[in-house]
Order: C-alpha cells, then sequence, then structure tokens
C-alpha cells in the first residue's frame, strides 16, 4: 500500500525510479495515482507504461499525468461504435435524468449493479422474491450481457472469480481510445 504523506511518496518514486520500471500498474484511487505519476514525472524516472484500475471519467482527458495511460474497465467502452443498447440507454437515461453528471465508470457500474438486480429479481419470482431465490436464480443465468455492455456472461460460472475480461482504453490526444 502507497502510505499518503508526501515523504513517504518520495520514497515510493524513489523505489519505482531506481529499480529502472518502464511499467506500471496501480491499485490506487484516481486522486492518488494523479500524486503517484505526477511525482515520478517530476523525479524524472522512466515510466512509459502507466496502467490504472480506475478513472474511466471524462474529467481526467485533460490532466497531463494521466496522458498516454491506459484504465482498465470490466465492461465494454463506452465509446464502442455502434453502441450496444445497453451502453446506448444508460448514456440517454444519464443525458436525460443526470445531465449535469459524469458518463463514467462509477455512473456505469452503479446502472449495471441496478441491471444485475432487476434481473435477480424476475429471476427469484417478481411476487414475493426471498434473498435465497434471488442468489440462487441469478447464479443460473448462463448469457447476460445488460444488454451489450459485456460478452455473454455465465454467473455460476464467474462467481467468486476474477474478471474473465477486462477492457483497457488508453487516453490520447484527451480522448479514450
Amino acid at each position: 500500500p502507497l502510505p499518503y504523506t508526501e515523504d513517504s511518496l518520495h520514497h515510493v518514486v524513489q523505489r519505482i525510479k531506481d529499480s529502472g520500471a518502464d511499467a506500471m500498474y496501480t491499485g490506487l484511487d484516481t486522486t492518488s495515482n494523479i500524486a503517484l505519476i505526477n511525482a515520478l514525472k517530476q523525479a524524472g524516472a522512466n515510466v512509459q507504461h502507466i496502467i490504472l484500475p480506475a478513472g474511466y471519467d471524462p474529467r481526467v482527458l485533460g490532466l497531463a499525468a494521466f496522458d498516454q495511460a491506459y484504465l482498465g474497465i470490466e465492461f465494454k467502452p463506452l465509446e464502442t461504435t455502434p453502441a450496444p443498447k445497453g451502453i446506448a440507454d444508460f448514456k440517454a437515461q444519464m443525458t436525460q435524468y443526470k445531465p449535469d453528471n459524469p458518463i463514467n465508470q462509477s455512473a456505469a457500474v452503479g446502472w449495471l449493479s441496478a441491471n444485475t438486480m432487476i434481473e435477480g429479481i424476475k429471476a427469484a419470482g417478481v411476487n414475493c422474491p426471498t434473498q435465497k431465490a434471488f442468489i440462487n436464480n441469478l447464479r443460473l443465468e448462463k448469457n447476460y450481457t445488460a444488454d451489450g455492455f459485456f460478452d455473454p456472461i455465465d454467473f455460476q460460472y464467474v462467481f467468486n472469480k476474477p474478471f474473465q475480461c477486462v477492457y483497457y482504453v488508453q487516453i490520447l490526444n484527451k480522448q479514450f481510445v
């Protein structure tokens, strides 16, 4: 873990620089990643390939720290063309109901969580779903895509396992590519 003090950040940066690493995958939040990347650049570290687990948000596009960084996401990129129905619906609803909020990773995860919950309730029986029926029957779903956000998912197979697929977008010229 990265201790969150300027002094300890200096030591972490120095260790990365001294290692000669030209690539870095962090497990940090966006704010900590900004501080770390800026400190690495200031120190003259030769880290050319930066992979981040979070930060897929249009508000980071103008940050010099994130220029050329890769961001991992669990669903198809929102820039997918043509947009699958689920992504198009998500963007349309965000534009209609939350026009001042960014269309980003956090909002998409919220949308997908609600979508999955709805599927679980349907699978459990809408009259009086129980927690047990919700969990058991949702795990029987073998072709969940959230209307195209994902390639088909078999919930029983993926339960308690790491992601089967991670998509990566890169920030180039202030755009997700």
